[in-house]
């Protein structure tokens, strides 16, 4: 499974990245294309969903927009003791994943079933049970795949 890392160019301190995490040695800011070892960079967030680390990094671009020079340092080490560094699992949000579907396919128009799987493992559920009241959902007529790999609400 593919890995997103949030970093922060060490040259301009002004661009946050979301990089795909292959085990490259260097990779280019986006801002003022200077070349900075990935090994050596702090990772803000390391995540293997994609609209997380997007998330993450917004939060951290935010952060140090509109900021002066003197300011950036400081916003930098506490956005690495922050959530940002590792933000703890998600809690159970409901004892029944079927609900739990549901809720998550009404916040989106359609989600990758690898995502929901992710995310519902992440708030406590267990596979067998998402895989069973996935198929009770199909079944019954309330989810249904628009196309390979993806579920949306009927």
């Amino acid at each position: 499974m593919v890995a997103y890392t949030v970093i922060v160019c060490t040259k301009c301190r002004l661009q946050c990245q979301v990089i795909e995490d292959r085990g490259q040695k260097s990779i280019k800011c986006q801002r003022c294309g200077a070349t900075l070892q990935f090994r050596k960079l702090r990772k803000f967030h390391r995540t293997e969903i994609l609209d997380e680390a997007i998330a993450a990094r917004t939060a951290l671009q935010a952060q140090l927009q509109g900021t002066d020079s003197k300011k950036i340092s400081q916003i930098l080490s506490d956005a690495s003791d922050s959530q940002l560094q590792s933000s703890p699992p998600p809690q159970k949000r409901s004892s029944n994943p079927s609900k739990y579907i549901i809720n998550a396919l009404e916040n989106q128009e359609k989600i990758q079933i690898r995502q929901l799987f992710q995310m519902a493992e992440d708030a406590g559920f267990e596979r067998e049970k998402i895989e069973k009241a996935l198929q009770n959902l199909k079944n019954s007529g309330d989810i249904y795949t628009p196309g390979k790999g993806y579920l949306k609400l009927a």
